[in-house]
């Protein structure tokens, strides 16, 4: 089976030492994992950041949680497909120092404290492990397969840039603290792959945290023209070796991969201390873990999960429910609820309409006050999941998040949302004479 990678087929072990120590070097540039509805006007104090964050890095996939709450829980990336998704030489990259690769990302690096040699023999090959999982080989960047111009406007209207930076004129990110970075894109896909993802993302992620936004087949090869910005050299071929694939296959179980990463034929993950026990300060909470995972967590990240394990904890209530929820999947950055949410000012300018006359309805997403008490569940279950479209002049789409994710929102809000019946007092009659 082949696949595109670079001279690391060559000589692997010296080139992958060049990575890694380069990574090393930059660390610099490493950013904490970015969690988009907790850096705009979200509802939580502390406490209530620590409990989406422990739901956003999946740490129950290692720590058992008895008040665990699948509303707010993501699950990591489908990897049976990934070595015809991903560049070959992105993944080992990747694998090898994520935070460095990939600033904001939540995946932790597995390999924090291992020496340099054993980090780029595990990248190398668990690289080979997870291609050799593919069907089809990996696809690289062929010009011409979108229309780019068609896909900056997408990317700036439809909604993305609610979670990602937008970008100038010349394509080039315009930093703004709190959103997703999509930098790494051009190395980590191909034009087919990419597009592919945008059309189907819960293919890939089924948690949903990508919404699907109901691209047409061109519209996602137009947008996948425009992310493909910058694009990298074509990559010599890669050829899975089975001696490494298996080798990867080892790694893959003795760092616990599958807690995160359901294939079939792996054995059960294995479970760590519960949540109930963790100690802030230790193991992947401490500032540096060696021997843990490291998540690049910030100070304020650590401090925020330290007073949600401190607290006594229980089943959130179903307001907390609907404020945790809309917060993870930040369905705040569009929609405001009582006095938080809505808009950024970064991102006021990108909504538009096709009836300006009528006003700012016509552009900003409606707020979600009361939601429950003005929809029937029915409706929201269409408009959140069967992609229903009320407001066709918006140009902002309603993302769909899954109902594998989000079904339980609409009869929350329902039971949440209450308002005083109104009573109308029946006319008098007049008398007739």
């Amino acid at each position: 089976m082949s696949s595109l990678v670079s001279f690391s087929a060559i000589c692997p072990h010296f080139f992958s030492l060049l990575l890694v120590a380069g990574c090393l070097l930059i660390g610099s540039i490493e950013a904490a994992p970015v969690v988009p509805g907790l850096n705009g006007r979200h509802p939580l104090d502390e406490r209530g950041m620590g409990e989406v964050l422990l739901g956003e890095l999946n740490c129950t996939a290692c720590h058992a949680d008895e008040h665990s709450q699948a509303y707010h829980r993501r699950a990591g990336p489908d990897l049976v497909s990934v070595g015809q998704r991903v560049s070959p030489e992105y993944l080992r990259r990747f694998l090898a120092d994520p935070s460095s690769v990939h600033p904001g990302g939540k995946m932790p690096d597995v390999l924090a404290g291992q020496p340099m040699k054993k980090r780029t023999d595990v990248a190398g090959a668990l690289t080979h492990f997870l291609v050799g999982l593919s069907a089809k080989s990996f696809v690289g960047w062929k010009p011409g397969g979108g229309d780019a111009k068609a896909g900056r406007g997408l990317f700036h209207e439809i909604g993305c840039v609610a979670c990602h930076s937008h970008r100038d004129g010349e394509g080039r990110e315009v930093s703004v603290g709190g959103l997703l970075s999509l930098a790494h894109v051009p190395a980590k896909y191909g034009h087919e792959s990419l597009a592919e993802f945008l059309f189907n993302p819960h293919q890939a992620r089924p948690s949903g945290r990508m919404p699907d936004f109901h691209l047409s087949r061109d519209e996602s090869r137009d947008l996948a023209e425009y992310l493909m910005v910058n694009k990298p050299p074509p990559a010599g071929l890669f050829q899975v070796d089975a001696g490494l694939a298996d080798k990867g296959r080892a790694y893959f179980r003795e760092f616990n991969c599958v807690a995160c990463h359901s294939i079939d034929g792996e054995p059960p993950a294995r479970q760590s201390m519960p949540i109930a026990r963790l100690k802030p300060g230790r193991g992947c909470l401490s500032a540096k873990p060696i021997g843990a995972p490291d998540y690049n967590l910030s100070g304020v990240q650590r401090k925020a999960i330290a007073r949600a394990l401190a607290g006594s904890r229980g089943r959130l209530s179903p307001g907390d429910a609907i404020a945790h929820s809309l917060t993870a999947f930040n369905c705040i950055a569009c929609h405001t609820r009582d006095d938080y949410g809505g808009p950024s000012k970064e991102f006021l300018p990108h909504l538009k309409t096709s009836q300006e006359g009528l006003g700012s309805q016509a552009r900003i997403p409606p707020g979600l006050t009361l939601a429950g008490a003005k929809l029937k569940p029915g409706w929201m279950h269409k408009v959140l999941f069967d992609g229903e479209v009320a407001r066709p002049y918006m140009h902002t789409r309603m993302p769909g998040f899954g109902e594998a994710n989000l079904g339980f929102l609409p009869a929350l809000l329902a039971g949440v949302d209450k308002v005083e019946p109104a009573v109308f007092p029946e006319p008098g009659r007049k008398e007739r004479g």
